[in-house]
């Protein structure tokens, strides 16, 4: 099969994830280390347009904060792997990171089903979710997942 450069440049641009090139990225982190340090909870709008609740203090909430996102090459291949109209499990959802690129990517046909038994992220995530940020297709489980 003959594909030609513009048809692959185009298909390319299509898959690329929003948050590879973010030239405001040294504002952000100077906003971190200057307002963020007292801070327990921020709201901060990931890459792809979705708000979520974080707390700068925890691992994950920081590197939200100073990076823009977490775990990058984690993010790019989930952005990647996950095509519209899938089923996603996100077991051990935490705050709802990885529950939101798997919503953005199945759109409203797909559904993601995230679970996580320790009910202070649960209650975290799922009000994230719900205070008007409504990914289409996720529904919320407060379980624990095992081969049993």
């Amino acid at each position: 099969m003959c594909v030609s450069y513009a048809d692959a440049e185009e298909s390319l641009a299509t898959r690329n994830a929003p948050y590879l090139f973010q030239p405001l990225q040294i504002l952000r982190r100077l906003r971190l280390e200057y307002f963020w340090r007292s801070r327990n909870e921020a709201l901060v709008l990931l890459p792809w347009g979705l708000p979520i609740k974080i707390n700068p203090q925890e691992a994950v909430g920081h590197e939200i904060a100073a990076q823009g996102v977490y775990e990058r090459e984690v993010t790019e291949t989930l952005w990647r792997l996950t095509d519209p109209g899938d089923l996603a499990i996100d077991v051990g959802a935490n705050i709802g990171y990885t529950t939101s690129i798997l919503g953005i990517r199945v759109g409203p046909k797909g559904r993601v089903i995230p679970s996580n038994r320790t009910l202070k992220y649960f209650s975290r995530y799922r009000k994230t979710f719900r205070s008007g940020n409504v990914v289409p297709g996720v529904r919320f489980y407060s379980a624990a997942v095992s081969a049993r």
